[in-house]
């Protein structure tokens, strides 16, 4: 293993707070990181995407809709949030020899082959037997699959270099056909990645969002002293995937996390875009479109040329992933986008671009306002937390805080808010298991109250961290992690000692987290009441840790009698 390859292993663990184990095994995460974070935009950690002890398979990613899916819940959840179902698989072998084994690959093959197949002979390990119900509950939602079959993309990694030699590639074309005759894919395609490549892939992560494009169909507006330059005016689909795909042709960390985003997809509109794609209504686009607003903190151009740096598109995310999932459909080069191009270095006139131009949903522009303003008063309070290896940092917006110098387990962003606040302090930790917009939906009236305090928001984050760095550091058995929104509320129990949580703008719940916080800031104690929580775990005969479902199904009352018994019982 090369110097440089050796060196970045080592920033990525530290960034990751992930602990050395081997150098096989570093090397494991690291590569299983630098593919998936190619191709996936949100958060995640290593155990999501690990298959363990899995033999030919070190690394699988399934992405569905955009999301990283973990269990059936959560493909039941984007499916029934949008309609369709859209599916990635994302398969990693990595191995730190410096040469190509044509034995080696043909057994990642043989491994993705038989984990393809109807009836799976390798089901030796909890991440594969749960990999392969995930597939299971994808195919079985064929009818579903209105934009295609899904994508399988395979990286065989080593630390050396690839060189075309026949038998190779003669070994992987073959593998290839045979997973061709399976059927059950649009796209198979394959990387065989040496130092060079992994070492591009892991640098590709730590990038400014940089985009070159040609916009010749503008003029320039007049700007405030908020704004360094503004511009008015269209660009074609060609130019515009640009701005929101990456090299591997995947949507970039470029959507200001916003309320729409936030809020999921919205049906009606995306659905009218959508069909007048289909219809190959291309010239009418233009007129009967929003289009997309931009804003940028750096702008250079020779004549039509370009280069926009450190951007996010803070309205027309439903229009650009329209645009994204209809990017291969006949005749796309014909679509005119309307866009506005701002440079500003001034964050509140983000906010203040998204409200004025937020007019494609029905959201009252009050409803706005206070959330964004609830927003960035969390964000202020996370910043203030003491001592410091209590600090958090909460991500309003995609890459906020990436590449900064600060772990990427202390970065929340506020779909994880949403669900560990769920959890711990609503008491539906099973609606956080699975499905994310019922966890949402059923509970928006009740979180980012404008008189909420910020505590209990950021006490679900603490709490969480805590746990994932118990099961990172094998403190706790990592078969229970897939409870482990259950657990958050267990602790909060057994900590609390009742199951009775006071209102979210009383003095009480700032004593509660107060309380909270002090036997999160002890490693042991934490350590302690995680494990008394996966006691009552194993005590509830109806939950099943190789079975997701039964998370969900779980009866809450069961769970805070248990804890309750436990209580007593000290």
């Amino acid at each position: 293993m090369n110097q440089i390859t050796q060196k970045l292993i080592k920033d990525f663990l530290k960034e990751n707070e992930i602990k050395s184990e081997s150098n096989s095994k570093d090397f494991e995460k690291f590569c299983n990181y630098s593919v998936v974070s190619n191709h996936y935009k949100g958060n995640f950690v290593d155990h999501d995407i690990t298959m363990g002890d899995t033999q030919g398979i070190d690394g699988l990613a399934i992405i569905v809709n955009g999301v990283l899916v973990k269990t059936k819940e959560e493909i039941e959840d984007v499916v029934y949030t949008n309609g369709y179902i859209e599916a990635e698989f994302i398969f990693i072998q990595s191995k730190t020899s410096e040469s190509f084994d044509v034995s080696n690959i043909g057994n990642f093959f043989s491994s993705v082959e038989d984990f393809l197949n109807t009836n799976p002979k390798n089901t030796s390990t909890l991440e594969i037997k749960n990999s392969i119900k995930l597939k299971n509950k994808i195919l079985d939602n064929v009818s579903k699959m209105t934009k295609g079959r899904p994508k399988i993309k395979l990286y065989y990694i080593t630390t050396g270099k690839w060189i075309d030699e026949t038998a190779l590639k003669n070994r992987v074309e073959q593998s290839k056909d045979n997973l061709d005759t399976l059927g059950i894919f649009d796209d198979i395609n394959h990387e065989m990645c040496g130092a060079r490549e992994i070492q591009d892939l892991y640098m590709r992560t730590k990038r400014s969002t940089i985009c070159e494009f040609i916009f010749d169909k503008r003029i320039s507006l007049n700007t405030g002293s908020d704004v360094q330059e503004a511009y008015l005016g269209a660009i074609n689909f060609i130019e515009f995937k640009k701005i929101i795909t990456n090299e591997e042709e995947n949507l970039k960390d470029v959507f200001y996390d916003n309320v729409r985003d936030f809020l999921g997809e919205n049906i009606q509109v995306n659905r009218g875009i959508d069909d007048s794609l289909k219809k190959q209504e291309f010239n009418s686009f233009c007129l009967l479109n929003n289009g997309v607003t931009i804003v940028a903190e750096q702008k250079t151009n020779v004549g039509d040329k370009f280069t926009i740096e450190n951007y996010q598109i803070v309205n027309g995310c439903q229009t650009s992933h329209v645009l994204f999932n209809n990017k291969n459909l006949d005749g796309i080069e014909n679509v005119v986008i309307p866009l506005k191009l701002i440079i500003s270095n001034n964050e509140n006139l983000q906010n203040e671009v998204i409200i004025a131009t937020n007019s494609q949903t029905a959201i009252p522009k009050e409803q706005l306002e206070a959330f964004s303003k609830f927003q960035k008063e969390l964000e202020m309070y996370y910043l203030s937390i003491t001592p410091e290896e209590a600090k958090l940092f909460y991500e309003r917006r995609q890459r906020q805080y990436k590449n900064i110098g600060i772990p990427i387990p202390k970065i929340v962003n506020i779909r994880e808010q949403i669900k560990t606040f769920v959890a711990m302090f609503l008491d539906q930790s099973h609606l956080s298991s699975g499905y994310f917009s019922k966890a949402y939906k059923n509970n928006e009236s009740k979180m980012f109250k404008t008189d909420h305090k910020f505590c209990p928001y950021y006490i679900s984050s603490f709490a969480m961290y805590k746990l994932e760095k118990l099961f990172k550091d094998k403190e706790l058995d990592k078969k229970y992690r897939i409870a482990r929104y259950h657990l958050l509320m267990i602790f909060r129990i057994l900590t609390t000692k009742t199951d009775v949580i006071p209102p979210f703008n009383s003095r009480k719940i700032d004593e509660l987290c107060k309380r909270l916080k002090n036997i999160l800031l002890d490693d042991k104690k934490t350590k302690k009441i995680f494990i008394q929580a996966i006691t009552i775990i194993d005590n509830i005969s109806e939950i099943d840790l190789e079975d997701q479902s039964t998370l969900y199904k779980a009866n809450i009352k069961t769970i805070k009698t248990e804890a309750k018994k436990l209580i007593s019982n000290r």
